[in-house]
């Protein structure tokens, strides 16, 4: 037996049509461009087209170079964070405190490596 209900059984919802509405249809017009050029201007949509790729093209190497500077800089907070802790753990040789650099090291550091090696 299927879970699909039955043609005679009512769909049950939730929903209740409150209030229906009838919108006269559009008229078909002449389609609308979004630039309209007069006969003393006809270079502007050319202009405003080559400075609109442009703009995209300048925006699209700003967002690929803000992407690989990012994955750089954490990178470069990690290695810094790593330093820092191997300093504190050399000032007082702790194994325990040496562990803690090596697990940073596995655990962040290496990653990151990896990660910014990828990009």
């Amino acid at each position: 037996m299927s879970d699909q209900p039955s043609e005679d059984t009512p769909r049950r919802s939730r929903m209740t049509l409150v209030a229906e509405r009838q919108v006269p249809e559009a008229e078909p017009g002449p389609p609308t461009t979004p630039f309209s050029p007069s006969p003393t201007t006809r270079s502007e949509p050319l202009e405003l087209l080559t400075r609109y790729a442009w703009r995209q093209g300048v925006f699209g190497a700003l967002a690929f170079a803000i992407r690989v500077l990012s994955a750089r800089a954490i990178l470069l907070f990690a290695v810094i964070g790593a330093i820092a802790l191997a300093y504190l753990a050399l000032t007082e040789v702790d194994p325990l405190r040496l562990a803690v650099v090596g697990t940073y090291l596995a655990g962040v550091v290496g990653p990151l490596v990896w990660l910014a090696s990828r990009g």
